[in-house]
């Protein structure tokens, strides 16, 4: 209601969405955006970070859609909280890059297209259901979603701000003159970015950190016992889809593990996986 006032004083009874999830206001006079920041701030809505790395698109994920596995508006609030206390710090070339997040594998929040997309999985460790997310990096949003990004791997959703900030230094520590993050990823390669994350995607015991075992934002163990009829269009889609999707991720690791020539866990891979 407070920005709806503000919109009305301003510029009208129009304002415009965007794809990012963020709210303009047209054709503001130059005279005006002076009291126009005052209001704005007046209600909490004057915060920058509109367009850089710490501006995280997230679907509803577990607030709301029973198809979300992990909570995706959790996660974007707390990358969103740690980043924000970095403005300014950043590399310039970090700073403009989109992180994206879905709860699911359904793209609802545009991870397939995003810098740096994550999408809520589960794994199971040691009889535990696990929050993780599959981190997705090097896809393009500009040009009408013009490529997108390489699946690296899933990692618990508790080290996926160390997971950022480790690419993004990597980003900056090895990229060549005028090379752009899609370009980097895709001259790093899928098994080197694996390795660099490898470390990453081991789960402590739940008697030593049980924080791992529950999602941002939510205290109880995680579980995927209220799953059920979600709030978008991956209802129309075949479950098979994901079985084959899934499987064709299971083929590529177990190809990684012939070509290191780790047989034992290419077979687990490819027939047990």
């Amino acid at each position: 209601r407070s920005l709806a006032g503000i919109a009305r004083r301003y510029v009208g009874n129009t304002v415009r969405t965007t794809v990012e999830q963020n709210i303009v206001l047209r054709w503001v006079s130059e005279a005006e955006l002076p009291s126009l920041y005052h209001d704005l701030n007046a209600v909490g809505l004057a915060g920058p970070g509109a367009g850089t790395i710490s501006d995280v698109t997230a679907c509803p994920g577990t607030d709301t859609c029973k198809l979300g596995i992990a909570s995706s508006r959790g996660l974007g609030a707390e990358l969103r909280v740690r980043l924000s206390q970095q403005v300014g710090g950043l590399d310039a070339e970090v700073d403009r890059l989109r992180i994206k997040t879905s709860g699911c594998f359904n793209s609802c929040g545009q991870h397939h297209i995003a810098d740096l997309g994550l999408y809520g999985v589960s794994r199971n460790v040691n009889g535990y259901a696990v929050p993780h997310f599959q981190v997705v990096l090097g896809g393009k949003w500009l040009e009408n979603a013009g490529a997108y990004g390489l699946a690296i791997g899933a990692v618990p959703s508790k080290r996926v701000p160390e997971a950022i900030t480790r690419v993004t230094n990597r980003f900056v520590a090895d990229r060549k003159p005028d090379e752009s993050f899609q370009q980097f990823i895709q001259r790093f390669g899928k098994r080197a970015l694996k390795d660099m994350l490898a470390d990453l995607t081991t789960v402590p015991s739940h008697d030593e950190s049980p924080e791992f075992y529950s999602d941002w934002g939510d205290p109880r163990e995680f579980s995927l016992s209220d799953m059920g009829i979600g709030e978008c269009a991956g209802e129309v889609v075949s479950l098979a889809e994901f079985d084959l999707a899934a499987a064709e991720a299971q083929v590529f690791e177990a190809q990684l593990k012939l070509e290191e020539e780790h047989y034992k866990q290419a077979d687990h891979f490819a027939y047990q996986g």
